[in-house]
């Protein structure tokens, strides 16, 4: 069409993933091609969405977190409000699997790499991912955090360039640059490589001086190791008493017992 009418007043508008221009790099190349990209949405924008499709019995801590959580993404908001007013906890299926597309598109040992960080949670130490897929393959690893950085899944913690055992700052301490990237990548893991992955960073942690006893329980818990979980637990509990949180105590002895 345009080929055939290019001396007449016409204006084609194409929309697009950014995976296009990847696909197909010459489509627009004789085409004078003006690319206009679309920003998230604003935390005040999504939270208004957010607030008009819930109503007003939803408190506004609820609403603020679906915002936050959807990244300015207006399908993944649509899905996570959708999903809350049924009465879903559980992020829709629908949304991992598209974050899930994305992270297919990366190469076989990036995916690895950021399934076994998945395990650790927001924060990602390098030296953790390391012992989780084997020391041999030290290098790989950290060449696959480097890509990962580059693709815009992780990034580096400001305060990383200190962290011991890693080439450099931008591996040393990363953190997802989002929770449903983690989430999605998380889902990706066998059940068995869940437990087994879990059971090696609470070792990992425990060697390393963590003092969260919180986060030590969660990993012993789902890692299969009850017993160790229920002493991580009693520990929080206590944790929590000295920091006058008592929902927390209350919750953390629930699960030691």
């Amino acid at each position: 069409m345009l080929r055939a009418h290019q001396h007449k007043k016409l204006m084609l508008v194409a929309m697009g993933r950014p995976e296009l221009e990847e696909r197909f790099g010459a489509l627009w190349v004789d085409r004078g091609v003006q690319t206009l990209r679309l920003n998230p949405l604003s935390p005040r924008a999504a939270t208004q969405l957010a607030r008009e499709a819930l109503g007003k019995e939803i408190d506004d801590a609820t609403v603020t977190a679906l915002a936050e959580r959807s990244g300015g993404n207006p399908f993944v908001l649509e899905e996570l409000v959708r999903a809350r007013a049924g009465g879903a906890a559980e992020i829709p299926d629908s949304v991992l699997a598209l974050v899930q597309t994305r992270l297919e598109a990366l190469d076989a040992s990036s995916r690895r790499a950021l399934r076994a960080a998945s395990v650790f949670g927001r924060v990602v130490p390098a030296v953790g991912v390391v012992r989780l897929l084997g020391e041999d393959d030290v290098d790989v690893v950290h060449e696959s955090l480097r890509e990962l950085v580059r693709q815009e899944v992780l990034e580096p913690r400001p305060d990383s360039a200190h962290q011991a055992g890693a080439t450099d700052a931008a591996v040393a301490t990363l953190r997802f640059r989002h929770d449903l990237v983690r989430e999605a990548a998380y889902a990706m893991l066998t059940a068995q490589d869940r437990a087994t992955g879990h059971a090696l960073a609470a070792a990992f942690l425990v060697a390393n001086g963590e003092i969260d006893a919180g986060v030590l329980a969660e990993h012993f818990d789902r890692g299969g190791e009850r017993e160790r979980a229920a002493e991580y637990y009693v520990r929080a509990a206590e944790q929590a008493i000295d920091a006058s949180d008592l929902t927390t105590v209350l919750a953390r002895a629930n699960r030691a017992i």
